[in-house]
């Protein structure tokens, strides 16, 4: 962990309409500073189906800033932004899993039981403060988030393949695992490395949990 970083100020934020100015710009400067290929998604690939035949890849980072604004204010994209000093330092996607498009369109995906189910699909961590276990409160607020949505479980997708902290997007196995979520479920052919993890979001006590209070 770097010796230099106090996370004892650390303020856990939902996303709302009055915060989308601190989001955005969040994802225009700190959160990809270092990773400028991944700058253009805005956290909107889980909310995209491809009309028409529409290539992800051909959207712009134009289209997706805009697009996401608009997620924003309709109160359609819903997640945890980290704050320091009042400044953004982290972010973690996590939302009803039938509210994220291109989740509901993998047949892999459903399972029976997707109407209680929440999805945490995505962590964006400012590079000084990678190594601080700042994903995992990051975790833990969003599981209070989607509990608070009165969903029963929540899913995430950990990718076995992943060597480095941008692949790791989904956030590292070992972190759900000590968080208390158990396999579900491994995929294979072309997703092989992908595990399903999920925890129960009825009972939030378990052992060595951790404490994390959502500011409105």
């Amino acid at each position: 962990m770097p010796h230099d970083i106090d996370l004892a100020n650390l303020e856990l934020r939902e996303l709302t309409p009055e915060r989308a100015d601190d989001f955005l710009d969040y994802f225009d400067g700190d959160a990809f500073a270092d990773n400028p290929e991944g700058a253009s998604c805005y956290c909107c690939y889980f909310h995209w189906v491809g009309a028409n035949g529409e290539d992800w890849s051909l959207r712009t980072a134009a289209a997706n800033h805009a697009w996401k604004a608009e997620l924003i204010q309709r109160c359609e994209t819903t997640g945890i932004l980290a704050y320091l000093d009042n400044r953004p330092v982290g972010w973690c996607h996590a939302a009803e899993k039938r509210s994220l498009a291109h989740l509901a369109a993998m047949d892999v995906l459903v399972s029976p039981d997707d109407e209680s189910v929440g999805s945490i699909v995505c962590f964006v961590v400012t590079k000084r403060f990678r190594g601080t276990g700042l994903s995992s409160l990051l975790l833990e607020a969003a599981c209070d988030l989607l509990a608070k949505q009165n969903l029963r479980i929540v899913e995430a997708y950990p990718d076995r393949r992943a060597t480095d902290s941008y692949a790791n997007f989904h956030g590292r196995l070992d972190m759900f695992l000590d968080a208390g979520f158990q396999v579900h479920r491994e995929l294979e052919g072309d997703m092989s490395g992908i595990v399903i993890v999920r925890r129960n979001l009825t009972n939030q006590n378990y052992e060595n949990s951790k404490t994390t209070t959502i500011l409105e």
